[in-house]
């Protein structure tokens, strides 16, 4: 017999797990280099949703607006969008109106950058700001720091295109795999082999996320790195060496547990040894 669900089911089967979740006691890994644990005790989590699930286009608000109503109405304490949304809905006023409307509060950004040029991180840290002062208005605590693909552009690309560059809208870590949500084509076809060399760059990627890190702290809302496969950070032992290298007091973990596992880390353990500093998920 087949078994269907829709996505309305879905979602009140997420949160009633998430409910549960958020009644377990705080996790008590110690991190990788020693150091504290995490107080014990219970923790008070908060679930949210992000409107990437409704694949959402700032060409197309009216997609938007149903990811907000349902959101609303499934009963999730608020929502996370990437930075093209951010962007394109705040000029008209219309994420404004559709957060009153819906009575749904802004959990976090979400957003893409570049941890590997070092001459594009100036320009990074503007976007970083700028993002941030963003998020802030609308009522936001959080940034979530997406990291550029691994890969160089593929066949048909031109040298100077970046890779994988996302359209507006789409989760920048999707681009990085090629698998882009509309905006003409970006981040689609094949990619180049993977020739990344993580030790070579690894000192620009902690230099970079430090500053961005700084950056959001600055605003004052709080900051973690989301890694992801396809991009710079996709291995356990890239996530740990990043990890282990970083300032905590600026950059903390935002990991995404699915792509965790499936670069080839035990996802539970990488969340285990950094909960200390795990405050996005």
């Amino acid at each position: 017999m087949e078994n269907t669900i829709d996505r309305r089911d879905f979602g009140k089967a997420a949160m009633a797990i998430g409910l549960g979740v958020a009644a377990l006691p705080a996790l008590r890994g110690q991190g990788p280099g020693g150091g504290t644990p995490p107080p014990s005790g219970p923790r008070t989590i908060k679930i949210g949703c992000a409107t990437l699930a409704w694949n959402v286009s700032p060409n197309a608000p009216d997609t938007f607006e149903l990811a907000m109503k349902d959101i609303s109405e499934l009963g999730y304490s608020g929502f996370e969008t990437v930075n093209g949304m951010l962007e394109g809905l705040d000029k008209d006023g219309t994420m404004a109106k559709l957060m009153d409307k819906y009575h749904i509060a802004m959990t976090a950004g979400y957003m893409g950058t570049n941890v590997t040029d070092p001459s594009a991180r100036k320009d990074n840290v503007a976007n970083v700001i700028r993002i941030a002062k963003l998020v802030k208005k609308y009522g936001g605590t959080y940034v979530v720091i997406a990291v550029n693909s691994r890969r160089a552009p593929g066949p048909g690309r031109g040298q100077g295109q970046a890779a994988a560059q996302p359209a507006a809208g789409q989760d920048p870590a999707a681009a990085a795999q090629g698998r882009g949500r509309g905006g003409g084509g970006q981040g689609r076809g094949p990619q180049g082999p993977d020739t990344f060399n993580f030790m070579e760059h690894k000192a620009d990627m902690v230099a970079s996320l430090n500053d961005y890190g700084m950056a959001v702290q600055d605003v004052g809302l709080g900051v973690g790195l989301h890694q992801h496969t396809g991009t710079v950070i996709e291995t356990k032992d890239e996530v740990y060496g990043i990890m282990e290298s970083v300032n905590t007091k600026y950059m903390n973990v935002a990991p995404d547990v699915a792509q965790l596992q499936k670069g080839g880390a035990d996802a539970a353990q990488v969340v285990k040894d950094f909960a200390k500093i795990t405050t996005h998920m």
